[in-house]
């Protein structure tokens, strides 16, 4: 896997520290510093998806990401991981 730029490596560790996954709308409530707008944050993510780092799921039946369902797995994390924590 390539190296992290600092703003990766925040991001991925942001990511982790939330239990391994975010999606945009968690995201943006959490840090300014990937953009304050939702396309520029799916970005981002998008980013950590293209370098092997994570994976997109969905949460629901919703296919569309812009529905707030879709969320960023880091690898080794599932969903049921995310559920898991909740409880």
């Amino acid at each position: 896997m390539p190296v992290l730029n600092e703003n990766l490596k925040t991001l991925v560790d942001l990511i982790h520290r939330n239990g391994g996954s975010i999606g945009t709308r968690e995201l943006l409530q959490k840090t300014r510093r990937y953009g304050r707008k939702s396309i520029l944050v799916e970005q981002w993510l998008e980013l950590v998806v293209e370098l092997g780092y994570g994976r997109w799921e969905i949460l629901g039946k919703c296919q569309t990401r812009s529905s707030g369902k879709w969320r960023v797995f880091l690898m080794g994390y599932k969903k049921e991981d995310l559920y898991a924590n909740k409880q």
